[in-house]
């Protein structure tokens, strides 16, 4: 939602209103990690899975870059590309491994 106004006084504001919606898509998927970590901690995700499909993580990151960004050259798709990548990796440094079977039986 644009807002037009025709006073100089106003312009700051008009500006943090621009500012403010086109920043709404990474407020939106900065909770990546945490959500991540959630769901390792009730054993959904471990780091091994999110590291095999790190392939297909990049293609679906990529497409929803794509979708996310108002213009279609590489240097605006790379600025909201790099930050939900490292979001990625993040969420793979926060995530714990899943202990094996087999050394679950040994430990018993």
């Amino acid at each position: 939602m644009a807002i037009i106004v025709d006073s100089p006084a106003h312009l700051s504001t008009k500006t943090a209103v621009v500012v403010d919606e086109s920043r709404r898509p990474f407020y939106r998927w900065t909770p990546m990690p945490l959500l991540a970590w959630i769901l390792s901690k009730l054993g959904l995700v471990d780091k091994d899975m999110l590291k095999k499909y790190r392939k297909y993580a990049v293609v679906v990151l990529l497409v929803l870059a794509a979708v996310i960004t108002p213009t279609g050259d590489p240097f605006t798709l790379s600025l909201v590309f790099i930050p939900l990548y490292l979001l990625y990796e993040l969420s793979i440094a926060l995530v714990g491994r899943r202990p094996d079977q087999g050394q679950e039986q040994e430990n018993e």
